[in-house]
């Protein structure tokens, strides 16, 4: 499977590269486009043109720029995708799932039917470490890719954004799969946990079998 690769406001774009290319190799996908964008209207066409030819796009850099130029300040414009501050007041897509990175500044995940984009900081280290465990997994199961080396277990699925704060979230360690996104329009569906739809199935049950056992009861009157 192929994908596309658009740099913005990156630096050592050729590390970054052979970063995302090495992990991506391990489950057969291959980085075919390459583009570069160092304002809106180049990131925003590079979009367009991806998003018309490949289901799966990454974009790298912008998360450190100004607030005004942050990737994620001109993708929420492009996708009509509102924002939110992150715990460091940094702009954030509202509903994207989150690759949370210790070294430096978050991933972001956008989906949308078969479609993703995959937002990276302009690092090659931490391009690696954001990739190479929950992400992966994630686009195998997405995809249906075979993981053609043995994948390190995935350390938690990406984390859904709270309307609490950042510390809330960690103290009940939430851990989630990446929401819904529209590409436009700005909808956002978040798909519910395997626990709470067999708690769904659970309560349709019961009630059937409480609607029979009053019809039962019913009946014998007459």
């Amino acid at each position: 499977m192929n994908c596309e690769l658009i740099f913005y406001l990156a630096r050592r774009t050729g590390e970054n590269q052979d970063a995302l290319s090495n992990v991506l190799s391990r489950v057969g996908l291959r980085v075919t486009t390459v583009a570069f964008a160092t304002n809106e209207s180049e990131l925003c066409y590079a979009l367009a043109q991806a998003v018309d030819n490949s289901n799966l796009i990454f974009v790298v850099g912008g998360l450190s720029a100004p607030a005004s130029q942050h990737v994620n300040t001109i993708l929420s414009r492009a996708l009509t995708i509102p924002l939110r501050e992150d715990a460091g007041g940094e702009p954030a897509l509202k509903g994207a799932g989150i690759l949370y990175n210790t070294h430096g500044a978050n991933g972001y995940v956008l989906e949308s039917g078969r479609q993703a984009i995959v937002i990276l900081p302009d690092a090659a280290p931490q391009i690696t470490d954001l990739t190479s465990g929950s992400l992966l997994h994630y686009l195998c199961r997405k995809y249906g890719l075979n993981m053609r080396k043995q994948l390190a277990p995935p350390q938690g699925l990406f984390a859904l954004e709270s309307q609490q704060d950042a510390r809330e979230e960690e103290e009940k360690d939430l851990r989630s799969v990446p929401v819904t996104a529209a590409q436009v329009g700005g909808r956002v569906k978040k798909r519910l946990p395997l626990g709470a739809k067999i708690l769904l199935l659970l309560v349709a049950a019961a009630a059937v079998a409480g609607g029979v056992f009053l019809i039962h009861n019913g009946l014998q009157w007459f």
